[in-house]
């Protein structure tokens, strides 16, 4: 009896498959005694791996722990990522920087924060408590945060390096502000500090 032959599609699938395996292993290696994926590489630890790498390697995690929540979150803050990339009319299989990919999560997470409050005025708990289960997950990602002092402090020192003497370069301030912050800094919450450094 002869075997079954394969159609082209699936010979495509098959090596598509096989070819993202090895992409897999040749960053990561699986480490059977905790079974989990580890870095291959001694350089890349948790500490500079970029956030695109990580939410990967919890993709497959998730998938492991049959998580569908954690999946679903994450998926979608992949699929958010390649259409920032489809938007700054940059290839699908380039990557964001750490920078750019705080923005997309940050975005993700206002809108969970947005849906939340709406649930929650229209009285439909339930889904709100799902929304809070993917917030968290979400804000996972993200820095730690400056206090207020600590944004004064950079606020001071850019304000004196541009030597601005009234409100006029306000804007140019907040700008260079958060561009050092480099995302662990709100927005409003700098504007604010900015705008005292002239009262």
């Amino acid at each position: 009896m002869r075997p079954p032959t394969k159609t082209p599609k699936t010979i495509q699938s098959t090596i598509h498959g096989v070819v993202m395996g090895i992409c897999y292993l040749n960053l990561y290696k699986y480490d059977r005694m905790n079974s989990i994926w580890i870095p291959a590489y001694a350089g890349m630890t948790e500490g500079n791996m970029s956030i695109a790498k990580d939410v990967e390697t919890q993709i497959h995690e998730a998938m492991r722990a049959k998580d569908s929540v954690r999946l679903g979150v994450l998926r979608g803050m992949k699929a958010a990522c390649v259409n920032e990339l489809i938007t700054k009319r940059r290839k699908p299989e380039e990557a964001l920087t750490d920078e750019e990919t705080l923005a997309v999560i940050k975005r993700l997470v206002n809108q969970r924060r947005d849906s939340i409050l709406q649930f929650r005025k229209g009285g439909r708990e339930e889904l709100a408590k799902a929304e809070e289960a993917e917030l968290k997950i979400l804000e996972a990602f993200l820095p730690q945060m400056m206090g207020s002092e600590e944004i004064r402090k950079i606020a001071a020192a850019v304000k004196a390096r541009i030597g601005a003497v009234d409100k006029s370069k306000v804007g140019q301030i907040i700008g260079s502000v958060l561009k050092e912050c480099k995302g662990r800094a709100d927005g409003g919450a700098v504007k604010r500090i900015v705008e005292s450094l002239f009262s």
